[in-house]
């Protein structure tokens, strides 16, 4: 099965990919679902997915890093079609509306009186949720400036002549000669969720025959070996998943997926390992001076202490978001007729594959 996120809770806030939804010049259809928690937005979507892998067509499930159980969106490439959860933190405004974007409003499954008249409970159990959501952003923050202090520190120490010509070598035995212009997707493999970090190794499983796996604990030679492949295999003519790391998702690689060669470059580390045999394993540490990294090994070994314990108040604040989310949603739940959702899904449904 093939999953990913879009969106990841970071430093920074929350971080979207979700304008990678569309296909390139805006072809084919994205079905954006409006509605509150608890409507049925991710049900709509698991049974869209279920339904377009019983006509034998292929499907991305895209994941709520908020809960890893629950689908943010789906997307079905053979037909250029994608369903996706429009509310906020993932807001869709559409570009073109009715020509590539529709709206599937499942607030024509509610009774708005019962809302309004438990508006004060909702308001409180949004505001709380926030809260807790905008906590985590805290706790990731001071997180991603410890991990980015002690990158600072390993990138003086890399010996980038040696790391480069193993690079060129790489690219000519895994790419060859062959010259061309491929495409870029970007998702993200892993997330901070309440589960901690959740990576979807089972995508990997799934697209590619061969895993190399960087070895990494500070992510530096791997990000930098990973810009220089991705790079290298566009211009040779192949189409690339680029995944980026949730400490700096604007500057920072950690896997690197070209399903048409059946290969994952993936980097291994505490926040994301494989359970399963890597073809081939790559140490960085043969790329670093290891005398020169020595010489930081007081801070480094702080910042690791540190940055952990940062991570974890992080993942039980997105924790306890869920768990008021949870509670946010029975009003909602209480408030729909779910009947008229099936119904909507099966009119979806027909609209998207008859």
């Amino acid at each position: 099965m093939v999953k990913y996120f879009l969106g990841a809770n970071t430093g920074n806030g929350f971080y979207s990919l979700f304008d990678e939804l569309y296909f390139p010049s805006y072809e084919g259809r994205l079905f954006v679902i409006k509605g509150g928690p608890g409507t049925g937005k991710s049900s709509v979507m698991k049974t869209v997915a279920a339904e377009a892998e019983k006509r034998g067509y292929s499907v991305e499930r895209i994941y709520c890093s908020s809960d890893p159980d629950s689908l943010d969106g789906v997307i079905i490439p053979e037909i250029k079609t994608s369903i996706a959860d429009g509310t906020p933190p993932h807001i869709i405004e559409p570009k073109y509306p009715g020509a590539v974007e529709q709206i599937f409003n499942l607030g024509d499954c509610w009774d708005t009186g019962y809302l309004q008249k438990n508006a004060q409970g909702i308001k409180e159990k949004s505001f709380e949720c926030s809260s807790y959501h905008s906590r985590a952003v805290r706790f990731l923050k001071a997180y991603s400036s410890l991990l980015n202090d002690s990158k600072r520190l390993v990138k003086d120490c890399v010996e980038s002549e040696k790391l480069n010509d193993y690079a060129k070598r790489l690219c000519v035995r895994e790419f060859g000669n062959a010259t061309g212009q491929g495409t870029v997707r970007r998702r993200f493999l892993s997330a901070v969720t309440p589960k901690g970090i959740t990576c979807f190794e089972e995508t990997v499983d799934t697209l590619c025959q061969r895993v190399i796996c960087i070895e990494d604990e500070y992510g530096v030679v791997s990000n930098s070996l990973l810009c220089f492949l991705g790079k290298a295999a566009v211009r040779s003519g192949l189409d690339v998943i680029v995944c980026p790391c949730v400490s700096d998702p604007k500057r920072k690689i950690d896997h690197l997926i070209i399903p048409s060669k059946g290969l994952c470059f993936f980097t291994g580390n505490n926040s994301h390992f494989l359970n399963s045999e890597a073809s081939k394993t790559v140490s960085a540490k043969r790329f670093l001076n290891t005398a020169q990294v020595k010489k930081h090994s007081a801070r480094l070994s702080f910042n690791s202490r540190a940055s952990a314990e940062l991570l974890d108040e992080a993942v039980l604040s997105v924790a306890r978001a869920k768990a008021i989310h949870d509670e946010l949603e029975k009003y909602y739940i209480e408030a729909m007729d779910f009947d008229l959702v099936k119904e909507k899904t099966h009119s979806l449904i027909k609209e998207i594959f008859d």
